[in-house]
């Protein structure tokens, strides 16, 4: 009867499949958990797109602000498309880059801070499609509709990250 062990051999087979095994797992984690941040990170641009929407469609037409170059401020905003920032697709938010909308409010999460932007513009229906128009001087031309367009964007370690959202409010 001899006695019974593990050879030198099975140790470091075992052993070598241990440290594989670990080694694939500890790549998982943090991929898992950034992964798990970015959608937190997601949420919370969405509710705060959508948020601030929801706030201002609960306002009176008459109170809910456009952005155009003569707004008050932080409702003012020269486009900066080519053409004419007066003409009849001046105060188009659709064609300007939302990066470049005034900037709402910041708001901090766990040390992210978010950005809200807000662009807010007269359109009228033509045929199928929707056109954006400049408001004349004194209110005469308002069509009772105005579009609401709401980014949100924040930095995430090294990438920078946003969220859009689009409303309409009527009379």
């Amino acid at each position: 009867m001899g006695i019974k062990g593990v050879s030198l051999v099975e140790l470091l087979v075992a052993t070598v499949i241990v440290v594989v095994v670990m080694s694939s797992m500890s790549l998982f984690f943090p991929k898992a958990s950034k992964a798990a941040f970015m959608s937190r990170y997601i949420a919370t641009g969405k509710n705060l797109a959508t948020g601030k929407i929801q706030e201002i469609k609960q306002d009176p037409y008459a109170l809910v602000p456009l952005t155009y170059a003569g707004a008050p401020s932080p409702y003012t905003h020269s486009f900066t498309y080519p053409g004419n920032p007066n003409g009849p697709n001046g105060c188009d938010c659709s064609l300007e880059n939302p990066d470049s909308y005034p900037v709402l409010d910041q708001l901090t999460d766990n040390g992210v801070t978010f950005t809200r932007r807000l662009c807010i513009n007269l359109v009228y229906r033509n045929g199928s499609n929707w056109s954006s128009y400049c408001p004349a001087s004194d209110g005469s031309n308002d069509t009772g509709l105005k579009n609401i367009r709401v980014r949100v964007s924040w930095a995430a370690g090294t990438s920078a990250q946003s969220i859009d959202a689009e409303s309409m409010v009527n009379r």
